[in-house]
């Protein structure tokens, strides 16, 4: 079953590739949606696909691409929010 999830990546995560790596691991894991930077210096993700997928992408985003430094992650599930067919970069 499908799972929409928002994350909310804060740390050293714009500048350092993030966004890239982040739609890169979405793909791998066979996730639609989208990653986008915020104007506060955060990263926002709003992915669906298998929970179990979901989970793995999570522990991945805390991990991030190398130079990044991930503080806190914000985790919000989504009932009904447009999801697109793919994974791509806002």
């Amino acid at each position: 079953m499908s799972k929409i999830t928002r994350f909310v990546v804060k740390g050293h995560v714009q500048g350092v590739g993030f966004r890239w790596a982040t739609r890169e691991q979405a793909l791998q894991r066979g996730l639609c949606g989208w990653v986008q930077n915020c104007s506060d210096g955060s990263v926002e993700v709003l992915a669906k696909g298998a929970e179990n997928s979901l989970s793995l992408f999570k522990t991945w985003l805390w991990q991030g691409p190398s130079g990044s430094r991930v503080s806190e992650i914000q985790v919000t599930l989504e009932e009904e929010e447009p999801v697109p067919d793919t994974f791509y970069i806002r």
